[in-house]
């Protein structure tokens, strides 16, 4: 599965830290070059919906939250141009010892669900869609 990391071009820390983490982890991947909010007009920035946007989270989003939205889009755009599951870690997430395991079922459970979002849960109600080894499970938002 084709691995992908959103990360601005110019954050070389962050991207030396992923690296590392990923690295240590044997996960292969490759650098998306995030759309950057500091850029005039940036990809996708006429989307941009204040009034759904502040019914649905209760706030409107900033510019950054916005670019790190459209460079998702753009990675989803290209899992459709490639006709096949790809794997997208933000530079900022950090893996917990209960991903290895899950990492290496990470194709057959793609092939199951439409889209799989890795997280942690934090204490809201989820509906229950699988459970998977240990604490892993997949959950309906």
């Amino acid at each position: 599965m084709k691995t992908f990391v959103i990360s601005l071009k110019r954050s070389t820390d962050r991207r030396a830290r992923i690296t590392k983490v990923l690295g240590d982890a044997n996960v292969e991947f490759e650098f998306f070059d995030a759309i950057d909010a500091l850029s005039p007009n940036f990809k996708y920035s006429e989307r941009r919906a204040p009034k759904q946007t502040k019914l649905r989270f209760g706030y409107p989003l900033i510019e950054s939250e916005l670019a790190c939205f459209a460079s998702h889009l753009c990675l989803w755009e290209k899992s459709v141009e490639l006709n096949e599951t790809i794997l997208v870690f933000e530079d900022s997430c950090e893996l917990t010892p209960a991903f290895l395991p899950l990492y290496e079922s990470l194709k057959e459970i793609a092939s199951e669900f439409k889209f799989v979002k890795l997280c942690s849960l934090f204490p809201k109600k989820f509906a229950l869609s699988k459970q998977l080894t240990g604490s892993n499970s997949i959950v309906r938002y």
